[in-house]
């Protein structure tokens, strides 16, 4: 019998499986701290204390205050915590902290200052697991019930899919969560318009239980209630109890009998993520709630002729979502954000090829945030590969001196917004059954080629982290003990600044950072870099005046080629100082030592031949010293690593055998 289902369901099983291994090795390499440390400070706040306020008191005092989620997510992180402190893989007590809760003063002191060991980090991302398999169910079901005939697409894009696995297991983020209740809502939703039974009362109620759980999750399936009452309702007095069902459900998760129950609705509700699809207006209205009403009118005008058809329910979400991302503050567009609407595009996609399109701009979304922030893709191997992946340069500033960050950032946010505003449209059209846009031969070229352009979209991730990788290794900080900036600074009008690099490991030197400013650009003049070893120029190199700032601050520049000379002069000057420009000292913080002299790691030493300056220097990471912090981490704890290892060795011989016994087409 278990032979005949997993030769029946073969393509379904290696799929799956394939998830799986995609899913144990994010987790494996990719950490998000700024998000992972704090959710799992409030998560264990939860436990230790029974709410969330000491958390908050802890973030607050590292300047982290960010949107909480709902207080049920705390808990079923807390119930996980738990479990894996039975199997003594934690101790919850000593998460961020030296000792157990005591007060809310002395409460994990070591919050900035250090993470759980890797292997923690990993058995803690593990318990998203439950709502990813949770989500896949859910949204096989729907595929089911909707009449999708190719149900293995569902499970590869569940498979392959790395932005939906990027958030839950490299982040630690809520989202994955809301979504496997917000589906869950959406797929008894759409039974209780495709059935008309004795228990369809009950489904509908399970349906907005699940969504309403979702919502107290995070807030986004709350914009989705009002239409699902709406379908329910045949009569305001069958409207008033659906409503009433969705404020017992929805304050009954909220827990308003907890003490910490009137802080997590402040930065739950009104905090600044949560308000900034308001942000965007016109003529101060806001263009969410203007879209918003324009979609909720025309539901209203057409309820009837959209209910007969429940695929509609999906798009009627999908175009909220578009109205969404296209009032929402760009600052403030998250990359968990964009993975709201990936499971509504593949259902649609599903049914109508012309929809493969529009997944491009949730993508576009994700990797935009990248250039912004630089702690995703390859500043996310920190903590497994070693913290030679922190301090890169962000791409605003690797572009800075070749085209306009600015520019670059508006081009894409336009190109993303303007996907949406298309099928915005689209979407529309097809909710009231109408089509306003012929796509023609490029709609034939979408029919026939579909999956090659979802599953090409969703591997761009893997392009995107490749380029990522090789830019960010080639520009890592070389670390410096700890120094003091200091008010004063050196004109280079008057002097030439000097220093000796030692570089006994000739780490490859590819650029540095200088803080200072330009006083005033009166003429063409240069700031010169000059690298000698003895008598033998080994690079010279200019950046103009006006490329430099005017008011204090960082002074990045690449150098044109890497240097990895054991002995290394610099001298820094202006080229016929027309312009001054002053350079900022700095000191040591121990002041026992040689205080011109300071060690960075890799064993490179400055020397300044004067007062010290500020700078930096970048490296390129050689590759074989890539793993070397890894193997550290193994040595913590060989013996979960060994089953951590065993169970991916597992998964890729069953794979394998899978896919000998029988070959299997998608």
């Amino acid at each position: 019998m278990i032979k005949i289902a997993i030769k029946k369901n073969r393509l379904l099983i290696i799929l799956t499986l394939i998830g799986v291994l995609h899913r144990l090795l994010f987790a494996l390499f990719f950490n998000h701290m700024f998000d992972f440390g704090s959710i799992l400070a409030l998560i264990k706040s939860v436990t230790d204390t029974g709410d969330i306020t000491a958390g908050f008191i802890v973030l607050r005092n590292n300047n982290i205050l960010s949107q909480f989620f709902g207080k049920i997510f705390y808990q079923m992180g807390g119930v996980w915590l738990y479990f894996l402190q039975f199997l003594h893989v934690i101790d919850i007590r000593y998460i961020f902290d030296v000792k157990p809760y005591q007060t809310i003063e002395s409460y994990m002191v070591g919050f900035n200052s250090w993470n759980p060991p890797l292997y923690q980090l990993i058995a803690i991302k593990l318990s998203q697991f439950f709502y990813d398999f949770t989500l896949l169910f859910f949204i096989y079901k729907i595929a089911k019930l909707i009449d999708i005939k190719k149900i293995s697409f569902v499970f590869l894009f569940w498979a392959i899919n790395p932005f939906m696995i990027f958030v839950p297991y490299a982040m630690y983020q809520s989202d994955i969560a809301m979504m496997a209740f917000f589906i869950g809502g959406v797929y008894f939703t759409l039974k209780a318009l495709l059935t008309q039974t004795n228990n369809n009362l009950w489904t509908k109620i399970l349906a907005i239980l699940l969504i309403t759980v979702g919502a107290i999750i995070k807030q986004v399936p709350i914009l989705i209630i009002p239409f699902v009452i709406i379908i329910f309702s045949s009569s305001i007095i069958s409207f008033i109890g659906y409503s009433s069902i969705f404020l017992f459900f929805y304050q009954f998760f909220s827990q308003p009998w907890s003490k910490d129950y009137l802080l997590q609705r402040t930065f739950f509700l009104t905090s600044k993520e949560s308000l900034a699809i308001f942000n965007f207006q016109l003529n101060n209205v806001s263009v969410f709630m203007l879209l918003y009403l324009i979609v909720f009118l025309i539901f209203i005008l057409n309820r009837d002729k959209i209910i007969k058809k429940p695929f509609n329910l999906l798009t009627l979400i999908t175009l909220i979502l578009c109205g969404l991302y296209i009032s929402e503050n760009p600052e403030l567009l998250f990359v968990n954000f964009n993975i709201w609407i990936m499971p509504f595009i593949l259902l649609l996609v599903l049914k109508d090829p012309k929809y493969c399109l529009l997944l491009a701009a949730p993508i576009i979304g994700f990797l935009k945030r990248n250039m912004i922030d630089n702690t995703f893709l390859t500043g996310a191997l920190t903590e497994s590969l070693g913290p030679s992946f922190s301090g890169t340069p962000s791409y605003l500033r690797i572009l800075q001196y070749s085209m306009s960050p600015i520019l670059i950032g508006l081009i894409i946010n336009t190109l993303m917004i303007a996907i949406y505003i298309l099928y915005f449209i689209i979407l529309i059209a097809d909710l009231v059954g109408r089509e306003i846009i012929k796509l023609g031969i490029f709609g034939s070229y979408l029919s026939v080629n579909y999956k090659k352009i979802v599953i090409g979209l969703l591997l761009s991730f893997y392009l995107f982290f490749g380029v990522d990788y090789l830019i960010k290794t080639n520009y890592t900080t070389l670390k410096s003990e700890p120094i003091q900036m200091l008010d004063e600074r050196i004109s280079l009008k008057k002097n030439i600044l000097s220093m000796e690099i030692e570089n006994p490991k000739r780490q490859l030197l590819t650029a540095l950072e200088l803080s200072g400013r330009v006083i005033k650009v009166n003429n063409i003049d240069h700031l010169v870099l000059k690298f000698s070893e003895g008598q033998r120029i080994l690079l010279e190199q200019s950046v103009m005046d006006y490329q430099l700032p005017e008011t204090p601050g960082e002074i990045l520049i690449f150098f044109k080629k890497g240097i990895n000379n054991k002995k290394i002069k610099l001298e820094i000057f202006k080229d016929r100082k027309n312009n001054d420009i002053e350079i900022q000292k700095m000191k040591k913080i121990d002041q026992s030592a040689d205080i011109n002299s300071f060690n960075l790691n890799h064993d490179v030493r400055l020397k300044f031949t004067g007062d010290p300056f500020y700078i930096k220097l970048y490296q390129r990471i050689a590759y074989e010293d890539v793993f070397s912090g890894f193997d550290k981490h193994i040595k913590t704890k060989p013996k979960f690593f060994f089953v951590y290892g065993l169970t991916i060795l597992v998964i890729v011989l069953l794979i394998v055998k899978l896919f000998r016994s029988k070959p299997s087409n998608l």
